[in-house]
């Protein structure tokens, strides 16, 4: 099984991909629009939708990675003996977001 560290480099490999992907949609959908092709015209064949589907996809793995790693750090700065307010203080949020990462998962 993969470590958070390491689930968290492979998804932002793949978001490294994405937005290259990303990009070359994004300048041809721009090249296509001062040709005059109307947003509805780039929504009508999936064109701008798709390239909205993607951004959310890859944003959602990086989401998903970071939460992750950061429940595990917090788990792991419990076991080490430090208070929840010392947790929050060095991952620069509030006590009160750490109570709840290591309550719920959240």
């Amino acid at each position: 099984m993969a470590t958070a560290l390491l689930e968290l480099a492979e998804a932002a490999e793949e978001t490294a991909r994405d937005q290259q992907k990303v990009a070359r949609r994004a300048r041809a959908l721009d090249r296509e629009r001062g040709r005059g092709v109307s947003w509805s015209q780039l929504l009508e064949r999936g064109s701008l939708s798709g390239l909205l589907d993607l951004l959310a996809a890859s944003v959602a793995r990086i989401l998903d990675a970071t939460a992750k790693l950061r429940r595990v750090i917090v788990g792991s700065l419990s076991d080490e003996g430090l208070s929840i307010r010392q947790i929050a203080r060095l991952l620069g949020v509030s006590h009160q977001r750490i109570s709840a990462l290591r309550n719920r998962g959240g």
